[in-house]
């Protein structure tokens, strides 16, 4: 007998008739345990969100979690040759499935099986019904090999420390997973991290890589990386912080849980925040084996944030600092924007933001990466004004169309801000 189970909301006079089914079905489970195999099925994300009906029926029963594995795209094409081997009809060269396989950094078995079955629809079109051979569509995209992240993380300008501490997480996590392999102890082994530092140092580019990096050394196995912050770990209800916690760490199992200003959930007007802290330091060890998590910040306030519960300081291995770059660092860094954006930048235009950046560094939370990235953007604009306004708009060559000169860096300056004053005028 399959039964259904749905929250009660909406349910209205039925509410009390649910509860009673769920108290009922939780004492023939308690009652009938020995003779009878019960199996509830829940969906990830998709859970009864009705606390008595997961006390009346969950605490009687043992719970297993099954998910659906993922594996590399040599694993899947190494499956795929597998299935293919099994069609009925003929061809001679059966590798062109590979081309059915969807660009990701994993593969599910249902991302596999969604190739197969494309490939075999159209092999039936070619090999079987002749007929249709020549109705064939292409698709055609051309796009460029990515770089390997742990090669986009040396590219990176600056950041000479932070790169020095990841060389270490990488090898320490390729010693764990060898003991592992060796049957050997692993127990203590955490890889909690938090990165302080201000706005636009790079702190969620470098947590990005360092997830791909990982999945690439196969220290996690999914490779997922969720982000998330204070809305999203923290309820405006009684009950419910603690189920949304631990839903963010469900959907981060075998990957990266990136929090996000961390320290905003601790909020004397919110109580729901100190439960929040309290459910994170508990999920942590609960699934420490399967999920990473990274605290981000400003670096003052990340240490205030690390007072809160006596706990997590303890839980956090690796504490990573991302300083504010130098107005070198951000003039290279403004060549390299550029260079990925098939732009090139005069010298003089260079020597002019240089200027900029000199006074920028001197301005609190001035911004860094997200400055220069803004300086680009505002610089793109105005070239392209600059052009269009030229008389023989039809004979632009192709670098006049790269470059930006020095007239299209005309950028206004941070404002400073104006000191608050307290007291009458």
């Amino acid at each position: 007998m399959i039964i259904e189970l749905k929250s009660n909301e909406g349910m209205g006079r039925f509410a009390t008739d649910f509860h009673e089914f769920t108290k009922r079905t939780g004492e023939i489970l308690e009652k009938q345990k020995k003779d009878t195999l019960f199996i509830f099925v829940e969906i990830t994300g998709k859970s009864l969100n009705d606390d008595d009906a997961i006390d009346n029926i969950l605490k009687k029963a043992d719970i297993i979690q099954i998910t659906e594995g993922t594996g590399t795209l040599q694993d899947a094409r190494n499956y795929l040759t597998e299935l293919v081997e099994q069609v009925d009809f003929g061809t001679e060269d059966k590798s062109d499935v590979y081309d059915y396989l969807a660009e990701a950094e994993t593969y599910s078995v249902t991302d596999i099986f969604n190739a197969y079955n494309a490939w075999y629809g159209s092999g039936l079109k070619t090999h079987v019904y002749r007929a249709y051979r020549e109705k064939k569509s292409f698709q055609v995209e051309v796009t460029r090999v990515p770089n390997k992240p742990y090669d986009t993380l040396q590219e990176m300008i600056g950041l000479t420390e932070v790169k020095t501490v990841i060389d270490e997480i990488i090898a320490a996590s390729k010693v764990v997973r060898a003991r592992e392999r060796m049957g050997l102890n692993t127990q203590g082994a955490s890889f909690h991290m938090m990165f302080s530092g201000n706005p636009g140092t790079a702190k969620t580019s470098v947590a990005r890589l360092l997830c791909k990096i990982l999945k690439e050394e196969s220290a996690i196995s999914s490779g997922r990386f969720v982000e998330c912050g204070r809305q999203d770990l923290v309820a405006k209800y009684v009950g419910w912080t603690a189920r949304m916690v631990e839903d963010k760490f469900k959907e981060a199992q075998g990957g990266i849980l990136f929090i996000d200003e961390a320290y905003a959930l601790v909020d004397s007007s919110n109580t729901y925040g100190a439960e929040a802290i309290n459910t994170v330091v508990q999920m942590m060890e609960n699934y420490r084996d399967s999920v990473i998590v990274i605290f981000a910040g400003y670096s003052e306030k990340m240490q205030t944030f690390l007072e809160q519960n006596e706990g997590l300081k303890s839980r956090i291995a690796f504490h990573l600092s991302f300083p504010d770059y130098s107005p070198e660092e951000l003039t290279d860094i403004l060549t390299l924007m550029s260079q990925k954006r098939d732009y090139q930048i005069d010298e003089e235009a260079k020597e002019y933001c240089k200027e900029l950046f000199c006074n920028a560094v001197k301005e609190e939370n001035f911004g860094n990466g997200r400055y220069v990235r803004n300086i680009l953007d505002q610089a793109i604009i105005k070239q392209s004004a600059r052009i269009l306004k030229m008389e023989t708009r039809e004979d632009i060559s192709r670098e006049e169309i790269c470059r930006l000169k020095r007239e299209d860096f005309r950028i206004h300056e941070i404002v400073k801000k104006s000191e608050k004053r307290i007291g009458f005028a």
